[in-house]
């Protein structure tokens, strides 16, 4: 991006996107792909960041050109993949099937760590694979790419997909009901896939952050939900958990809310939001029909030494 010769082909793209627009078609001149040919017979990374950082662009001018680009970087040297899938990270993923189809064996290495992903940049090219799962050229099953994800990359690589999917929740509403319920489900399907083929308590809390797709206690919502809470220990999971129990409490069995809640550690301190939530959940335990889980949390606390919860222990308090 910061060189001479990147900002040179930078501007012949934009020269080309430009004459597109104005005659409202793809213009890519011979003397512009001159231009970036000399620059690969002298061995720059330069046109390897800059096709992968514009893949987009250079798909909608140039479509023949960069596809054989594309196909011949397949055999470059490691530098220059590296220089590509680097670019590509910045770029968005393009929703057709042959496109998808001619970027798999480079996500396949980057995956393989044959050219280490980089997530800097909006998650980098785990936001392709996770949109590509979404749009449903993507599948759970091998030898896909989001099963290579989940199954052989790193924890912070997996935890980067699922802050990515995390952060996707907020776009539901402008989906219609349909079209909705399909993304909960697939989201909720990656996160059983994941606990089955990622044992690790780091990933496990983790994935706590995909409750927000959860619409009901049912069956399978409570076995995500029941083997995850264990591991909140921290700030966020633990705030997560609770709001997520409270705003699910009626939708399924209370004896999920109170399994969840006799899960929970309480050693940590506990800020005067999660003791609002804890109040009202103990209180709903104790009206619906399970007193001694309400006792239970209500003992736990006072032997870590939180008092809050002393008054409602005194008002629902079984005589003996």
């Amino acid at each position: 991006m910061n060189t001479s010769t990147g900002r040179v082909l930078r501007a012949l793209l934009d020269y080309s996107l430009l004459r597109s627009r104005t005659e409202e078609q793809p213009v890519w001149e011979k003397e512009i792909e001159a231009g970036f040919e000399l620059t690969f017979l002298n061995k720059s990374d330069d046109p390897y960041t800059i096709t992968g950082m514009y893949f987009p662009q250079f798909y909608y001018v140039c479509r023949e050109w960069i596809s054989q680009k594309i196909k011949m970087y397949e055999a470059a040297d490691q530098e220059f993949k590296g220089a590509f899938i680097g670019g590509l990270g910045f770029s968005a993923a393009v929703s057709t099937k042959d496109a998808y189809t001619l970027l798999y064996p480079h996500y396949t290495a980057a995956l393989l760590a044959e050219v280490p992903p980089d997530t800097h940049n909006n998650f980098g090219i785990i936001r392709h694979i996770a949109c590509y799962y979404l749009w449903d050229m993507e599948s759970l099953e091998s030898p896909s790419l989001t099963n290579l994800l989940i199954t052989t990359s790193s924890i912070n690589h997996v935890k980067k997909l699922i802050d990515f999917l995390w952060q996707q929740d907020r776009y539901l509403e402008q989906y219609t009901d349909d079209e909705r319920n399909k993304i909960k489900s697939k989201v909720v399907n990656l996160w059983k896939f994941t606990i089955d083929h990622r044992r690790e308590e780091e990933i496990a809390e983790h994935i706590i952050v995909l409750t927000g797709y959860f619409d009901s206690l049912d069956e399978t919502n409570s076995k995500l939900l029941l083997y995850s809470t264990p591991f909140a220990k921290h700030y966020n999971s633990f705030s997560n958990i609770l709001e997520t129990l409270n705003r699910l409490k009626d939708t399924g069995p209370p004896i999920i809310i109170a399994e969840a809640l006799e899960s929970l550690e309480f050693k940590n301190h506990l800020y005067d939001e999660q003791q609002k939530i804890i109040i009202m959940l103990v209180e709903w335990l104790f009206e619906n029909k399970q007193p001694e889980t309400g006792e239970s949390i209500c003992n736990k606390l006072s032997f870590y030494g939180h008092d809050f919860l002393r008054s409602t222990y005194y008002k629902y308090k079984r005589p003996n």
